[in-house]
């Protein structure tokens, strides 16, 4: 009301030309012009469209106003239906749509709350009919787990070690890792520290469920590798039972290098690496190399530090990583004397591209063995008593992210060691190369599942101590979350009980015939509109689950779900440098009903892929391009990279 009053005032002043309340006016302005925001409690809220203030619950009305004007809680100063997106299928009925799911302070009748959700069901049913734009198998049914809706369950601390939380399922993730880590070519069970371990059980795996997808394997791989190539050590103190993290001291002392581990990934990486390394403040090649050896760049015809290793072919290439400048990277940093963190693909996100793990982690061991014949450095612990201990780690870490292709490839290679097929099998990537340190695979993607989920794997002699055993949940804290989703377990256990090796390389077969059979039709779909299909650039990358190609109309897009990705090509011969790809994956869950819905919505179109020449929208003013003088930490993407 107080600032409502000073608005009237300075309106008042301006208007007859004179400033008699100054003082107020010069305050309210200097509110007005630092963005102050007036709420609205007359904005329509609800399924009803009725007035917020009509809508408020008398619990959050101020009870020292006996004016009911004073509210405890803050009243939207815009309507959120005008400013949130529009869906695709919804801008004739926006309003009437996004209302229904806007509770109010007082809630929802039970009918209001059934039609909602009756709408959100709806929706995505007809959506997922069409669904082959993404790397996600959405055939699943997993209604007769229904009743573990009304369980609470955590599967909170280490998967290994029993915790207070009885409502869990951790004994049943237990056996989901072990199925991972037979397919993944490492010694299994892990055996829990105790009277039961033995020597021998340091070589086996150790790893967790993940409550979101391969983003948090990353994350929790990257933070692993981070504190383990750098020389941390957690140190335990039996007589006070604490653990305390200590940063062990480079042998010899002079290289601090080792102290700073620095990390390689491509160009097609997942957009989780660049933010999980601005998050863990891992440094880049290119933040080091730009800070510390600025006019240094190993690579043959690059002036400055590139922001991500290259990959093989540029933009329109397959999406592998450019192994001769990945190994040329990596030794320029080790030669220095820093650690390494080097994180491969298996399935990137766009192109589905398969990074050869094997020859470019032999590449980069064989590189660093000229240098200096060994594969790790040393660190010195020195103790209050004198005592010291050499603690030996290896100079470059290996995280492979197989968010899509971790959790299939082994079936293919097993169906073609079989002769079930010609198909070459895919690069070696898991943990029968000895240079790989730990692995992340998404269970929503192959698999299928409701939700985001996930496996994250690394070799047990990688792990560090965990740094806490609360005795609140009496389990080791030893993953990326404290509470961690029990209902995931559930799911891939389910999934893995009732499908065989024998049907996993079956969906796989399937899948690649059904790809080819896309790739020849959109090549008689260009023949067919007298279309040069190098205009379309449909590509397939080795091995992938995609096809990509020139994106298509928005209707069909939308339709599809179909994801696409901008590339920037500076060798086109128009002004405009960019060409935006779109893509659809073939997943288990993709039908041969689908496929032929999909190719006949672009038969039936006249120009599905627009390459009709229209008139172009006003370019927009841009400012011209400058760099900040601050120094630069990282370089970000802003296109593409799909999702975990």
């Amino acid at each position: 009301r107080w600032f409502t009053a000073c608005a009237a005032c300075i309106k008042g002043t301006l208007l007859r030309g004179t400033f008699s309340c100054a003082a107020t006016s010069i305050l309210t302005l200097e509110i007005y012009m630092a963005g102050a925001i007036v709420p609205n409690p007359k904005i329509p809220y609800g399924p009803e469209r009725r007035e917020w203030r009509d809508t408020v619950s008398r619990f959050a009305l101020d009870p020292r106003d006996n004016t009911g004007k004073t509210y405890l809680v803050k009243p939207p100063y815009k309507d959120p239906i005008d400013v949130y997106p529009t869906l695709p299928d919804q801008e004739s009925t926006h309003s009437e749509f996004q209302s229904k799911f806007q509770v109010p302070s007082s809630g929802l009748l039970l009918a209001q709350t059934n039609e909602a959700n009756e709408k959100a069901l709806q929706r995505n049913r007809e959506y997922q009919a069409n669904f082959i734009g993404y790397q996600s198998n959405t055939f699943f049914d997993y209604s007769h787990l229904k009743d573990f809706l009304s369980i609470h369950t955590n599967n909170v601390g280490d998967p290994f070690t029993e915790s207070n939380c009885q409502t869990n399922t951790r004994w049943i993730e237990r056996n989901v890792l072990d199925y991972y880590a037979s397919l993944w070519n490492i010694d299994w069970p892990h055996v829990p520290s105790g009277e039961k371990y033995t020597e021998e059980d340091k070589e086996a795996y150790w790893g967790y469920c993940l409550t979101m997808g391969s983003t948090e394997g990353n994350m929790y791989g990257l933070w692993t590798a981070r504190d383990y190539v750098s020389g941390k050590q957690l140190e335990l103190d039996e007589w006070c039972d604490t653990c305390t993290m200590v940063q062990a001291t480079p042998v010899p002392p002079a290289n601090q290098n080792a102290l700073e581990p620095v990390i390689f990934y491509s160009v097609d990486a997942h957009y989780s690496l660049p933010k999980t390394v601005a998050l863990e403040q891992i440094k880049t090649f290119y933040q080091v190399g730009t800070e510390k050896y600025p006019d240094e760049c190993p690579l043959s015809g690059y002036k400055d530090w590139p922001s991500e290793v290259p990959s093989t072919g540029g933009p329109h290439g397959p999406g592998t990583v450019d192994i001769e400048k990945l190994k040329t990277l990596v030794a320029f940093f080790t030669g220095k004397g820093h650690t390494a963190i080097v994180v491969f693909n298996y399935g990137s996100t766009f192109k589905g591209a398969y990074d050869d793990v094997e020859k470019a982690g032999i590449a980069i061991r064989d590189e660093i063995m000229a240098q200096s014949d060994s594969l790790e450095n040393e660190f010195e612990v020195c103790y209050d008593d004198d005592t010291k201990r050499i603690v030996k780690r290896l100079k470059v870490w290996v995280h492979v992210d197989g968010a899509l292709g971790a959790s299939f490839m082994n079936f293919l290679e097993m169906a073609n060691k079989h002769g079930k097929t010609k198909i070459e099998a895919g690069p070696v990537y898991d943990f029968r190369l000895p240079f790989v340190c730990s692995i992340t695979t998404s269970g929503h993607k192959w698999m299928g599942c409701p939700w985001a989920c996930g496996v994250f794997m690394t070799r047990r002699n990688l792990v560090l101590k965990p740094p806490s055993i609360p005795n609140y949940i009496g389990s080791p804290d030893t993953t990326f979350a404290g509470s961690r989703n029990a209902f995931s377990p559930l799911v891939l256990w389910n999934y893995i009980s009732t499908h065989s090796y024998d049907k996993e390389v079956e969906a796989v077969l399937r899948c690649f015939d059904y790809l080819q059979y896309i790739s020849d039709e959109l090549h008689k779909i260009a023949e067919e509109k007298n279309l040069d299909p190098k205009d379309l650039r449909i590509q397939i990358t080795p091995l992938a689950l995609t096809i990509r190609f020139k994106e298509v109309k928005t209707d069909i897009k939308v339709k599809y779900s179909l994801g696409t990705e901008t590339v920037v090509d500076n060798e086109l011969e128009s002004d405009d440098k960019e060409f935006i790809y779109a893509h659809l994956f073939v997943m288990p869950s993709t039908t041969m009903n689908q496929i032929r819905e999909f190719l006949q919505d672009l038969r039936d179109d006249d120009d599905p892929f627009n390459l009709k020449p229209e008139p172009k929208p006003k370019p927009v003013r841009r400012l011209a391009r400058r760099k900040p003088l601050a120094k630069c930490l990282m370089s970000m993407p802003m296109h593409g990279r799909g999702y975990h």
